[in-house]
């Protein structure tokens, strides 16, 4: 009976074909039936206020792939959904190197929006696309300031990024050379979109690194943001 259910053939049904059918169903065929539609509710209303190309149409392609906890959070409301963006900025004058989220991180407005490079307790958060920006601060400039950030300088070009989460490594030797987007007017600068979007689970460890082969320029500042969809308690 529970078979009878699938969408397809409920779709070539008539209302009174399908009211019939639930009416003699067993009581576990007509959960499954409530089940069903509360997931496809919950889809659409995910559907309606996104694109395929953003953030939230990517969550709603991927939600038979989220894990349970995080579907039966959403179908219930007692999860919800909204596009966001975690943040970081740190010098790298002179370096070679850099750790972007750190477990020694404290939020601070304009330097990064979380606090020991993790999610909140109750965040889950579905990345899908990478921006990497630098920029030069002028002497008379408070730390972490700088008059305007644009495409990678040309010696951080010249390097690696690694995203890792929870210790394992989610990307690995990615040439920074992908956030060149001079010259690209049909995207956002310093952007690079993700084939496979990835889930971060709360109170996971986030770490974005970056190795390159010359030091960089004096007063060189680098920020990351990533972008997606944060689900978080309602």
């Amino acid at each position: 009976m529970e078979s009878e259910f699938d969408d397809a053939i409920l779709a070539g049904m008539s209302d009174d074909e399908i009211a019939g059918l639930l009416e003699a169903a067993p009581k576990k065929a007509k959960r499954a039936l409530v089940k069903k539609a509360k997931t496809n509710a919950t889809r659409q209303n995910l559907m309606a206020s996104s694109t395929p190309a953003n953030s939230r149409g990517e969550l709603t392609r991927r939600f038979n792939f989220l894990p349970k906890n995080i579907q039966d959070g959403l179908t219930r409301r007692t999860l919800q959904a909204s596009d966001g963006v975690l943040y970081a900025i740190k010098s790298v004058a002179g370096a070679k190197s850099v750790k972007m989220f750190r477990d020694d991180d404290n939020k601070v407005t304009g330097l990064c929006n979380i606090s020991s490079g993790k999610l909140e307790k109750g965040n889950f958060f579905l990345m899908n696309e990478i921006i990497l920006l630098s920029g030069v601060a002028t002497n008379d400039q408070a730390a972490g300031t700088t008059s305007t950030f644009h495409v990678i300088d040309s010696a951080i070009r010249n390097g690696e990024l690694e995203l890792r989460v929870n210790g394992a490594s989610v990307i690995s030797a990615l040439s920074t050379e992908v956030f060149n987007t001079t010259g690209n007017r049909s995207g956002h600068t310093g952007l690079y979109k993700l084939d496979n979007p990835k889930l971060i689970n709360e109170q996971q460890a986030i770490e974005v690194n970056l190795e390159w082969a010359n030091p960089a320029p004096a007063r060189m500042w680098v920020k990351v943001l990533l972008k997606g969809t944060i689900i978080m308690k309602n």
